[in-house]
């Protein structure tokens, strides 16, 4: 089979500008308009040009995609020298598959606006990177990628920095500007650099990340090491080709650099990384950084020709308890992408010591049930590559379980243990328990915390009955509920509470409909309180990475203020926003985003990014 993999750094790779301050930072994902198409001579590999990487990456800080000739401003370079971090982070929603062969094309560009010490940014790196491609490296010398452990690639650096910075990057070689490999190398113990955080905005700190960025002197191995770039050849603003190919079966990584215009080679190297493919495995982002500790920077700019890869979804699972903190570590779940259709990954809950699973928050492509994530995008690439699964736990209880008093079980309330038995299985099971007499609604019984509170809104996340009474019987069924996807979930007002005979707990409910606020008639009764089968319908904080995609297939509204009043401006289906915090408006929740607009916190309507 022909390995070879045409990849123009457009699409497959994470491009990380130096940031300062956090790395969590302002996001903007872009969408495509065209269609990738697959490549002859490499099986699951497609094609892209430069103006078809919308679909793929995701922008952060100050970086912005020109979708129209495929460039990439990494440092726009328009702010004063005493103004905030300018530099910014495009990563791809997924990774490439390294076990195949990848040729990258592209144009880099670097304007000269450091007038006072006529210098330029700090260039650019080319990297690639196991793990989370959402977490940002250090700035300044860092570019973006330091901290990262096992990142490696081509370093194109156009500012000398003559100190070791621990995290970020070793000194550079007597070459300025100089072009060559590298690879971050750890050394945890600061006192080993002569700076630690030098000029501020590290993130990544601490000893797991002590991975420094060290240019490859390889030539005692027939390499040309650091190789000397000419500020001539640079120019100001002018666009030189870079390529970047890389051979699947030797794992060796090849760069060319030329003038602009492209008539003469400035630089060229072959090195072999088949040490850092065999220890970090085959599934990478490529990422391009740019970096500086403060703004005065010179622009940084990248231009893309085209791309052919084999594209890799990547899934972030996360574990936490049901107040949002970590209980294990989160994992990163890489699936080579099919062509020619859909392709599926399973990815179920892994056991916890002194934890249960509480609830599963995962895209509508997620079945919470088989533990199957289905991943559209086939040769056009237009599903979204990058996705996140969220396994929710409860602490495991220490006392007597059947302790009559204890209302700590979600599952089924006061004295029950076991679902099987209760009659509370939530999708209607079979229950001999004997009706009881009357159904008015009444409160009885200590309500538990983690249950919704009258007026809070609910929705189910499994198929379930409705009933007539608390004692859940077959007779007493008022209507079922089918698993549905995520926007199609049934959602609930509680009106009140009850328990059965058996001590279970029961929600007294009313069908609502978000979208045409009203109730739906019919269909008061009572449902399970379990929470494996119904969930609070309203996001109750903010997602660790400050993001939330729209899933409403009419799209939402963004309010200015938290009454959702005052119509700001409107997003569609699919459209990633930026959130700063969670308001409580009476009983519901709403998004500020970063840009002070509200949206509603509905989980109908948006997910966690």
């Amino acid at each position: 089979m022909n390995k070879k993999l045409k990849l123009t750094l457009m699409t497959s790779a994470i491009l990380l500008a130096g940031v300062t301050g956090s790395s969590i930072v302002s996001t903007q994902h872009v969408y495509a308009d065209t269609t990738a198409v697959p490549s002859d001579g490499n099986t699951g590999s497609v094609t892209i040009t430069g103006n078809q990487l919308q679909n793929l990456f995701t922008t952060t800080g100050k970086a912005s995609i020109d979708n129209k000739n495929g460039q990439v401003s990494l440092v726009p370079g328009n702010a004063g020298f005493f103004s905030s971090a300018e530099a910014g982070s495009v990563y791809m929603n997924g990774n490439i598959d390294m076990s195949k062969s990848f040729d990258l094309s592209l144009y880099v560009n670097f304007a000269t606006k450091r007038q006072l010490l006529n210098t330029k940014s700090d260039g650019s790196v080319f990297a690639f990177r196991p793990g989370d491609p959402t977490v940002v490296g250090n700035p300044g010398s860092g570019m973006g990628i330091g901290g990262i452990r096992g990142a490696f690639g081509v370093t194109l650096d156009t500012y000398h920095n003559n100190d070791n910075q621990y995290a970020r990057s070793y000194k550079d070689p007597s070459a300025d500007p100089y072009i060559s490999f590298f690879q971050n190398n750890y050394d945890g113990n600061p006192n080993n650099f002569n700076n630690v955080n030098s000029g501020g905005g590290d993130t990544l700190t601490g000893p797991e990340y002590g991975y420094a960025k060290q240019w490859i002197d390889n030539t005692g191995t027939g390499g040309k090491g650091a190789q000397s770039v000419s500020k001539s050849d640079l120019g100001d603003s002018a666009w030189l080709p870079l390529d970047i190919s890389y051979n699947g079966d030797t794992h060796q990584l090849t760069y060319t650099l030329k003038n602009n215009g492209g008539s003469k080679v400035i630089a060229t190297d072959t090195y072999d990384f088949s040490d850092r493919i065999k220890l970090y495995g085959d599934y990478m982002n490529l990422s391009i950084s740019s970096g500086d500790s403060y703004a005065s920077q010179a622009s940084a700019n990248i231009r893309f020709d085209k791309l052919t890869l084999n594209p890799v979804a990547v899934t972030n699972v996360h574990y936490v308890d049901t107040d949002g903190n970590q209980v294990a570590p989160t994992d990163t779940v890489n699936t080579p992408i099919n062509p020619n259709g859909a392709t599926t990954e399973t990815i179920a809950p892994k056991d916890i010591d002194g934890y249960e699973l509480n609830h599963v928050d995962g895209p509508a492509e997620y079945d919470t049930d088989s533990h199957v994530l289905t991943i559209d995008g086939g040769a056009t690439l237009n599903g979204d590559l990058l996705k996140n699964i969220t396994f929710y736990y409860k602490k495991v209880e220490t006392g007597n379980p059947t302790d009559p008093t204890d209302p700590s079980n979600p599952g089924n309330g006061v004295g029950s243990t076991n679902p099987g038995n209760s009659g509370d299985t939530g999708n209607g099971g079979n229950d001999t328990t004997p009706n009881q007499t009357g159904d008015t609604p009444s409160q009885t019984g200590d309500i538990p915390n983690w249950a919704a509170v009258k007026g809070q809104s609910v929705y189910g996340i499994k198929g379930f009955y409705l009933y007539k009474n608390a004692n859940f019987n077959k007779n007493q069924r008022i209507k079922t509920y089918k698993k549905a996807i995520r926007v199609n979930r049934p959602q609930f007002v509680v009106k009140n509470y009850k328990r059965d005979a058996k001590g279970n707990l029961r929600y007294y409910v009313q069908q609502y409909n978000p979208a045409t606020g009203k109730y739906v008639k019919g269909t008061s009764g009572y449902i399970t309180a379990n929470q494996k089968y119904v969930v609070k319908a309203y996001y109750q904080s903010v997602p660790k990475n400050k993001q939330i995609k729209i899933i409403n297939k009419n799209g939402v509204k963004a309010y200015k203020n938290v009454k959702l009043s005052g119509k700001a401006k409107f997003y569609k289906k699919g459209s990633i926003l930026k959130v700063k915090s969670v308001k409580s408006y009476k009983l519901t929740t709403r998004y500020q985003l970063t840009n002070g607009q509200y949206v509603t916190g509905n989980k109908k309507f948006v997910i966690w990014k």
